[in-house]
């Protein structure tokens, strides 16, 4: 099973970063909340 889902841009993009996206790093809206440490 293939579950590599790679970028849609515009303009070429090196394979490596294409297959790391993320759209919460395109959103300039998102906000972080608060860390929760580990238990």
């Amino acid at each position: 099973m293939n579950s590599v889902k790679t970028a849609t841009t515009s303009v070429p993009v090196h394979p490596l970063l294409a297959e790391r996206w993320s759209p919460r790093g395109f959103d300039q809206g998102h906000e972080l909340g608060a860390r929760v440490p580990d238990q």
